[in-house]
């Protein structure tokens, strides 16, 4: 059983245990409504099939957090363009959560990280860190 492997393997998280599938929406938005309750300043949202390639990613996330209402990490691909998703290591903080509410889980898992993206961009411009993550499906958006 999944939860019961990462509540062994790592004590020191929290896992929140759905009753139901509410899929990547769901999730996000369950994550994201506890650390936003719990008065966490930042809250970094990412799918779970997106991993950090090196061990400073989250920290410099939280730095650059310092002075800025938001982070996203962009990927470049192989072919130097922007390989990029929403939901991959996007830190907001609390002041702009409290203007955009949480990422809708009705959606399930389309059309949420669009519906969130525009939500977003309409209150903060985004800021951008060259650290990078890697995920198995490359997103080639125009600039």
């Amino acid at each position: 059983d999944t939860y019961q492997n990462l509540i062994v393997t790592y004590p020191e998280i929290t896992v929140i245990a759905a009753k139901e599938n509410y899929g990547g929406a769901g999730g996000l938005y369950l994550g994201q409504k506890f650390a936003y309750e719990r008065g966490y300043k930042y809250i970094i949202l990412s799918d779970n099939d997106a991993f950090a390639l090196n061990d400073n990613l989250l920290l410099e996330i939280f730095n650059n957090m310092q002075s800025n209402n938001i982070t996203k990490i962009i990927n470049i691909a192989e072919d130097d363009k922007p390989n990029i998703s929403f939901f991959h290591f996007i830190c907001l903080s609390k002041n702009i959560i409290n203007k955009i509410g949480f990422v809708d889980f009705k959606y399930f898992i389309y059309g949420d990280e669009i519906d969130y993206y525009y939500r977003v961009k309409n209150e903060v411009s985004e800021v951008v860190s060259n650290l990078t993550y890697e995920h198995p499906l490359k997103y080639h958006y125009p600039p």
